[in-house]
């Protein structure tokens, strides 16, 4: 029998298994590169949340706000005389006034307003007779009685019952007025009247209130009704303000019975006084407050208006002598130099920036060049 013979072209190779110690070296080696990979990731993972937890803080430590364009009014105080084209109604004879209307109420011509009776009404005397009242009725009846000098009948012809209440109707229609103050005779039907407070204070005057039940005498004012379309002011102003602000026709005041409603007005009447004071009268067509309640009154004229920049007073920052503001300019925190034209409540009218520039509110903790994220 022959024996094989062995190939000699083939080659054993050894495997990988075969050097146990060439493996643990293997390992060891792709191991460090694992784990600066690992590290790598780790810091990129930090920089990113670092980087996110910044732009959050900064965001909230820095505070700012957009601006926007603003005016400013300059004024003056001033005090002066409201009167108005009005009609004072009178009693047609002696008795006791009921109203059928209230102060500020709109009437037309030819409605009732009031009746006048000879006594009380029925269910009403205990409360339009009081006791001095009462006095008064029992001492003219007296007078009559026993024929004294004032004992005339015409007089005392109220005293006797028979005749129906008379009823007042409006003889113009307006608002009604039930307070008689002795300025109704000045206005633009007569003429208007200058006076400084101290002057106003030292006229004597009549004033009365009129209600329900009260007692009057013939031709008495009862009520007042005025025009409710226009009404006047009028007052006396230093001739420096007054040359100014009568240069224009229109001008807007804003009355103390009414501070927050500016009134359009149109100037109706200017003379100067030989003390180079001038005696402005406006004419006002419109509703402010309880205008017809009012007679000597203050109020504020404005003589001049400028417009700007409303910067709140937070935002405003003084660097290196320079008054500004820091503004945000593409991401980055710039100084803006400004100039302050009026202060205006919590806000700076300037002029220097731009209607809609957002401006750092808490200036004192950021830096000029300083990145912002929106």
């Amino acid at each position: 029998m022959k024996r094989k013979q062995k190939k000699s072209h083939l080659k054993v190779i050894p495997g990988a298994g075969t050097n146990p110690q060439k493996n643990i070296t293997a390992g060891l080696t792709r191991q460090p590169l694992h784990l600066l990979l690992l590290v790598l990731a780790f810091l990129l993972l930090a920089q990113i949340l670092v980087g996110w937890v910044w732009v959050s803080i900064s965001r909230s430590a820095i505070k700012t706000d957009l601006v926007s364009e603003g005016t400013y009014e300059k004024r003056i105080n001033s005090s002066g005389l409201i009167t108005f084209q009005e009609r004072v109604v009178l009693a047609p004879m002696a008795g006791f006034v009921y109203y059928n209307v209230d102060t500020g109420e709109r009437v037309p011509v030819g409605n009732n307003i009031a009746s006048i009776s000879e006594f009380p009404m029925e269910g009403q005397a205990s409360e339009s007779l009081d006791e001095e009242q009462r006095n008064t009725y029992f001492q003219q009846f007296k007078n009559w009685l026993f024929d004294t000098e004032d004992s005339d009948l015409e007089n005392y012809a109220h005293l006797f019952p028979g005749r129906e209440a008379v009823r007042l109707n409006s003889p113009h229609a307006g608002l009604v007025c039930l307070t008689i103050d002795g300025w109704e005779d000045y206005g633009p039907d007569s003429e208007f009247i200058y006076l400084t407070e101290e002057e106003f204070e030292q006229q004597v005057k009549e004033y009365q209130v009129m209600y329900s039940g009260k007692r009057v005498s013939r031709n008495m004012p009862v009520l007042r009704i005025i025009d409710n379309y226009s009404w006047y002011y009028s007052t006396l102003l230093p001739a420096e303000y007054g040359k100014k602000i009568t240069e224009h026709y229109t001008s807007t005041l804003y009355f103390d019975f009414k501070q927050d409603k500016p009134a359009k007005s149109q100037v109706v009447e200017v003379k100067q006084t030989s003390g180079q004071d001038y005696e402005v009268t406006w004419r006002i067509n419109s509703k402010v407050g309880d205008y017809y309640r009012q007679r000597w009154t203050g109020a504020e004229i404005v003589y001049n208006k400028l417009e700007g920049i409303l910067l709140p007073k937070e935002a405003f920052w003084e660097k290196e002598g320079t008054e500004g503001t820091f503004i945000i300019d593409h991401g980055r925190v710039q100084f803006q130099e400004v100039d302050v034209v009026a202060e205006k409540e919590e806000h700076y009218l300037v002029e220097g920036i731009s209607p809609y520039d957002r401006v750092v509110l808490n200036p004192s903790r950021v830096r000029e060049g300083q990145r912002f994220y929106q």
